[in-house]
């Protein structure tokens, strides 16, 4: 498998996890295996595009614009390749107190292409997702306290973030998850899903420092 390097994502550290969850669901163990997922589907991906958890400027609209005209719909993968608009993008979100977190993507599809130097990451793992608004099926398929069978041996093989470590392992979870489908197990139906290799950038790294 060759994989190209696309570009960031920038999320808020709003805990995907959370929504419409009962309290007494949130101490179970099915719901501590949730939490330890820190895959490219656990945080709010590009924040700045939803009113539910940020105030809607102009500043926010230009740059969720942007994103969509120039990338998200051109390529169907919600990776941008440019890094002056996630600098512009990362202090948008400080300057409106948001938290955020740094993922490099790399993934099969060639395109976008990422346009700058690769920034220093720290590997986190490789997960399988969507393109585009980001569900990840390791959460429900792996995670879950009704695990079907024929997963067990890709859940024994995640690694402390709930990611594979290596392209062989989440191949063979692929292939697990399509055996188990063909068998009748409730799983999600393959659909626009992709591999994904992801590592954590320092999103103020990636920020000029200024001269003098």
């Amino acid at each position: 498998m060759i994989l190209f390097n696309n570009g960031l994502v920038i999320q808020a550290r709003i805990d995907t996890t959370q929504f419409d969850v009962p309290a007494e669901f949130r101490q179970t163990p099915e719901f501590l295996r949730y939490q330890s997922y820190q895959g490219i589907a656990r945080y709010v991906s590009w924040p700045l595009a939803w009113p539910l958890h940020v105030e809607q400027d102009l500043t926010t609209k230009e740059l969720t614009t942007e994103a969509e005209q120039t990338w998200f719909q051109r390529y169907d993968l919600d990776v941008v390749p440019d890094q002056e608009y996630c600098v512009r993008y990362f202090r948008a979100c400080r300057d409106r107190g948001i938290t955020t977190r740094t993922l490099f993507c790399r993934t099969e599809r060639q395109l976008p292409t990422w346009q700058a130097p690769i920034p220093e990451s720290a590997f986190l793992g490789y997960d399988y997702s969507t393109s585009q608004l980001f569900y990840s099926v390791i959460p429900d398929d792996l995670l879950v306290d009704d695990l079907s069978p024929l997963l067990a041996e890709s859940r024994a093989r995640l690694n402390s973030n709930r990611l594979f470590d290596n392209e062989a392992d989440v191949h063979d979870y692929i292939e697990q998850r399509e055996t188990a489908i063909k068998s009748g197990e409730p799983l999600e139906p393959d659909g626009d899903f992709l591999v994904y290799h992801l590592s954590e950038v320092n999103g103020a790294s990636l920020v000029p420092t200024p001269a003098g």
